[in-house]
């Protein structure tokens, strides 16, 4: 540690001495450390940055340092340069049937990464929630279809779903790209009515148990049940099957479980009305009148 200190400061005295020194210089991470330490300091870091600087930049032929010059530049674009080495993430993103517009605009990579070291995993600039919420705060369209404001259900409302205060929005999306509309992680039929089929909302199972759909009497499955009656198999029989998010906001409610306190039936906003009961709870949507339910 105290010869890579002395050299470190030894280069430091050269380049200072002669700006044109760095040009000589073997180029490995010693030497560009001298000066620019800090880019390393956090716990996770680019392997590619600790390894050797020069596999993502060049010199440019200008002196360094030197006051308001830049010597040194990429040796390619983003996010072509970031994908020379992740291969798997280009095709992920570029292949992609929808492709996370932010790796097609502006900074790309850069928006969500930082390319030498971070406090977060997966070298994020900020908590991966913070950052996505950081975008997300707005309603926008995109593939002509309305993306809410999610941070504004995420924070303004008492329940936000577990996987956005918890693990991240990375357990229900897949950041780069994803073959499945909104760039899920899985599959999720779209349109107001489908099929009772479990592999129709496999980004749903990943976390909850598929037996709530297939069984029509349980006691374990679901709360969301009369006895041993399961509701939601009652709910999703016949040629209009409904889907999850005809009665659940999937990022976040006043109501518990995720009950939303509306739902779009065309262009009627039909209220549900759900109330919690002892061992139970009721609702009296437009498309029934009020059913009370006892586990």
């Amino acid at each position: 540690m105290t010869q890579r200190l002395a050299l470190i400061q030894l280069l430091i005295a050269l380049t200072v001495a002669n700006p044109a020194f760095c040009q000589g210089l073997a180029q490995d991470a010693i030497s560009c450390l001298g000066c620019h330490q800090k880019v390393l300091e956090e716990e996770y870091k680019h392997v590619a940055a600790v390894k050797n600087c020069m596999n993502c930049h060049k010199s440019n032929g200008n002196a360094h340092p030197a006051e308001g010059i830049k010597g040194f530049t990429l040796l390619a674009e983003t996010p072509g340069l970031c994908y020379s080495c992740h291969e798997k993430i280009k095709t992920g993103s570029e292949g992609a049937r929808y492709p996370h517009p932010v790796m097609t605009s502006g900074k790309n990579c850069l928006v969500c990464h930082s390319p030498h070291a971070s406090s977060e995993k997966k070298l994020l600039l900020v908590s991966e929630t913070k950052l996505c919420l950081g975008c997300h705060n707005k309603s926008v369209s995109a593939e002509n279809k309305p993306i809410q404001n999610i941070r504004q259900i995420a924070t303004s409302n008492t329940y936000t779903h577990g996987m956005i205060s918890k693990t991240g929005c990375s357990g229900c999306h897949m950041p780069h790209g994803s073959p499945n509309p909104f760039i899920l992680a899985g599959s999720y039929q779209e349109g107001i009515y489908t099929s009772v089929n479990k592999e129709n909302f496999l980004v749903c199972f990943t976390c909850h148990k598929s037996e709530l759909l297939l069984e029509e009497n349980t006691t374990t499955a679901t709360a969301f049940r009369n006895g041993s009656k399961n509701l939601h198999y009652l709910h999703i029989q016949g040629s209009k099957t409904r889907k999850c998010v005809s009665c659940h906001n999937v990022h976040g409610a006043m109501n518990t479980r995720l009950i939303a306190e509306k739902i779009s039936f065309g262009k009627w906003e039909m209220p549900i009305q759900f109330r919690i009961l002892d061992k139970g709870g009721s609702c009296a949507p437009g498309c029934h009148a009020e059913k009370i339910y006892k586990r």
